[in-house]
């Protein structure tokens, strides 16, 4: 007979949930609960879509993590040296002397680890190197002048003169861009990594933050929250008694007319809201 009997293993059943456990799901279809109506997502899945909307986007790399920054003095010394006038450098001397008694930023360039993974020029090109020098001459002297750090003026930025006086946070807030910008070029990261993952740099980690802003549409009643990186904040000391109260008042809740309104993302209309802001910090 050409007919041959085949014999076949018994049959096994799947359980679906064994099978689901094996793998990610993309783009998950929250399904509404029973008592909740048709198409509308379930009050669990709700929070957990606007609690990922009220966190700063994660990068895909960090380049020094948070908790790698050292805070209260490491190690004792003298509280600093004094700096000559080398031709109206007022500015210049009282930016570097409020940056070398911030306990981070000093931790960092006595042992933060740059000087031996720099893979620039040292003095010659790399603006951590050479403040860094400078506070080790600072610790060893009574009075120095930052000759290294006023040579390169123009490396820090091009629009500043020798000899002429220059506003001392405008050339604090280029210096802190120059060792930014040096310390990503040093480990050689690609101009095309995201600005989230840039933003995680030694100095962005002790001086930076994320403001967050929250929008109410006082039409259709949408909320609208975004996030934008800062590096220091202006406050209104005029007003203020202390750094507590010119924070809350930097923070108040603002009600934009509409001269000042924006475009609502919902209604599309532009109408009058009210305005709050926050600091926050990558969790």
């Amino acid at each position: 007979s050409l007919l041959v009997s085949v014999m076949f293993d018994d049959p096994i059943r799947h359980s679906p949930s064994a099978a689901k456990s094996k793998y990610i799901m993309l783009n998950p279809k929250q399904i509404a609960s029973p008592s909740s109506s048709r198409g509308s997502p379930s009050p669990s899945a709700k929070q957990e879509v606007s609690s990922k909307l009220d966190e700063v986007p994660s990068p895909k790399v960090t380049l020094f993590r948070r908790e790698q920054i050292q805070l209260g003095h490491q190690k004792s010394g003298v509280p600093g040296s004094g700096m000559w006038n080398m031709g109206n450098t007022c500015y210049l001397n009282s930016t570097l002397q409020a940056l070398f008694h911030i306990p981070a930023m000093s931790n960092y360039l006595r042992s933060g680890g740059h000087d031996t993974e720099c893979t620039l020029s040292g003095f010659s090109s790399c603006t951590i190197c050479i403040l860094a020098n400078t506070l080790r001459q600072s610790q060893a002297s009574n009075v120095i002048k930052p000759v290294k750090i006023y040579e390169k003026l123009k490396f820090i930025c091009k629009h500043l003169v020798h000899g002429r006086q220059e506003d001392a946070h405008e050339f604090l807030r280029y210096l802190v861009e120059s060792l930014q910008r040096c310390y990503l070029i040093s480990r050689k990261v690609p101009k095309t990594l995201e600005n989230y993952s840039k933003e995680t740099t030694p100095f962005n980690q002790i001086f930076g933050g994320y403001m967050r802003q929250e929008l109410h549409c006082l039409k259709c009643k949408y909320v609208s929250i975004t996030f934008q990186h800062f590096m220091d904040l202006l406050l209104d000391i005029r007003n203020a008694d202390n750094i507590e109260s010119a924070m809350s008042g930097y923070f108040k809740k603002e009600v934009l007319g509409q001269e000042d309104a924006y475009k609502c993302e919902r209604c599309k209309q532009k109408v009058p809201e009210i305005g709050r802001a926050s600091c926050r910090e990558r969790v």
